[in-house]
C-alpha cells in the first residue's frame, strides 16, 4: 500500500475502549467516583464546573459495567447535571492490536463508507462542530496520502476520525458523539466502533484488500447489518458510495492495478 504509517505497534487485542465524556454543572464527593472504571479532570473549555470524566482502558465486555456505574454517581443519578453543546463523548478504539502498522487502513476505509451515518446518528448540533471535522470535509488524510506517510506532524486532531491519537496514545479517537445520558445510545456508538475494528483485524491486506475497495463486498454487508436499525438502505448505500468514492479520491494519484 502506498502509505507507511509511523507509530509504535504492540500485538494487543482489539477489543479494548477509552472512553471521555464531558459534563457540566457537576458537583460531587470523590468518594461517589467509581474510580476502578474512572478518572475525573477539570476541563477549561467547559463551563461551569465542567468535569471530564476518562476512563480506565476497558475492554469491550467491561464497558457496558463502567458507563452504568458513572451514571449511577447522584449528579448523574438525579439529571443535575448538565450536557449542552459544549460537551461531548470521545471514544478511543485500541489501535495497538496492529501487528502491520498497515492495519490503519482498513479501518479507514470501513470508517469513510460508514461516516455519513455516523454523522447522522450523532445530535445536528455536533455535524458542524469545529472540534469534530467530518473527514471528507479536510484535507488532511489527502495530504497524507500525497505525501506517501502518516505522522504525527501531518494528522488533524480535531477530525471526527481522530489519526493524531495513534501517536499519542496508541488509539483512533472517534469525536463526534453529543454528550448524553441515554447509556443505550453510547453503547450503540461503541458498538459501531467494535465492529469496524473487527474488520480491520480481518481484513488481509495486500490484493485482498485491494480487491476489496474496488467491490467492497465485506464492508458493505456489516454495514447494511450495522445500521440498518437506523437508517433506510438508500441512505446506507449514499454513505457506501460517497465513501468509495473519497476512498479512490484520495489514492487516485497512484497506480493502483
Amino acid at each position: 500500500f502506498p502509505v507507511t504509517i509511523r507509530f509504535p505497534t504492540v500485538l494487543e487485542s482489539p477489543n479494548r475502549f477509552g472512553i471521555e465524556i464531558e459534563v457540566e454543572n457537576f458537583k460531587y464527593d470523590e468518594e461517589e467516583l467509581p474510580s476502578y472504571f474512572w478518572g475525573a479532570t477539570n476541563d477549561s473549555s467547559l463551563k461551569v464546573s465542567g468535569i471530564e470524566f476518562v476512563s480506565r482502558i476497558l475492554d469491550y465486555n467491561k464497558v457496558e459495567e463502567a458507563l452504568e456505574a458513572l451514571f449511577e454517581m447522584k449528579p448523574f443519578a438525579k439529571k443535575q447535571a448538565t450536557f449542552g453543546p459544549r460537551t461531548s463523548i470521545h471514544i478511543h478504539s485500541n489501535a495497538l492490536w496492529m501487528n502491520s502498522m498497515q492495519q490503519v487502513m482498513p479501518l479507514l476505509f470501513i470508517y469513510l463508507l460508514s461516516e455519513d451515518l455516523m454523522y447522522s446518528f450523532i445530535e445536528p448540533h455536533r455535524r458542524k462542530n469545529i472540534f469534530c471535522v467530518k473527514t471528507k470535509e479536510t484535507d488532511y488524510l489527502r495530504n497524507c496520502f500525497m505525501n506517501e506517510t502518516i505522522t504525527a506532524g501531518n494528522t488533524y486532531k480535531y477530525a471526527g476520525f481522530n489519526l493524531a491519537s495513534l501517536f499519542a496514545h496508541g488509539t483512533v479517537e472517534f469525536r463526534m458523539l453529543e454528550g448524553t445520558y441515554d447509556v443505550e445510545k453510547i453503547l450503540t456508538w461503541i458498538g459501531f466502533i467494535h465492529k469496524f475494528q473487527q474488520y480491520a483485524q480481518n481484513m488481509p491486506m495486500g490484493l485482498d484488500f485491494k480487491r476489496e475497495v474496488k467491490i467492497p463486498t465485506i464492508a458493505s454487508e456489516i454495514i447494511k447489518d450495522t445500521f440498518d436499525d437506523y437508517f433506510s438502505s438508500s441512505q446506507i448505500e449514499q454513505s457506501i458510495s460517497s465513501g468509495i468514492e473519497y476512498f479512490r479520491y484520495l489514492v487516485a494519484y497512484r497506480d493502483w492495478e
